[in-house]
């Protein structure tokens, strides 16, 4: 459950949803601990996977919330057990839920369960395609205003991120920063 921990504890940090007891959440995000949760025990995996809803809920009551789930292809069973369990409860909660897959690694369970998601209503796939060389450069044209001097980063950027267009974007951005 470690990527539900995550975001989580990043709803957590900006303070969006009240503070209250979480007995099953402040296992997996010890932020949420306070002295009402801090029984012993064995967990609750049902549990957990209701509480994880209620958070989101409550959080996405507050405010629209966007949760981004990267390289999906590589999901453990906790992680997408909670994704099936939240998709499949959600109503007109302001929750957008995004995954990442790279469909070429795509294999065995995860297959299976992007299968399992599809069949639900509210399921939109969009696929984006490798991009080219020369598609690579269009766009590096049109971030730097044409001002972008030589051919060393378009190389680089094509040689490593493969075309992968989300990939491009995030070396793109950390050769900036």
């Amino acid at each position: 459950y470690g990527v539900w921990a995550d975001v989580i504890g990043m709803l957590h940090a900006r303070g969006i949803v009240p503070r209250r007891s979480w007995r099953e959440l402040s296992r997996l995000v010890p932020a949420l601990r306070d002295a009402a949760a801090a029984g012993g025990g064995e967990g609750s995996r049902y549990a957990l996977l209701e509480e994880i809803l209620e958070y989101l809920r409550l959080a996405s009551a507050q405010r629209p919330i966007v949760v981004v789930l990267d390289d999906m292809q590589w999901g453990d069973g906790p992680t997408w057990d909670a994704l099936e369990y939240v998709a499949a409860r959600l109503e007109q909660e302001r929750l957008l839920v995004v995954l990442t897959v790279r469909v070429e690694d795509l294999r065995g369970d995860a297959a299976e369960r992007r299968r399992r998601l599809s069949r639900q209503a509210r399921y939109e796939e969009f696929t984006l395609g490798r991009l080219a060389r020369d598609e690579v450069g269009q766009w590096l044209d049109g971030a730097f205003g044409g001002a972008l001097a030589g051919d060393a980063l378009l190389g680089d950027l094509v040689a490593r991120a493969e075309g992968n267009p989300l990939f491009t974007l995030q070396m793109l951005r950390t050769f900036l920063d």
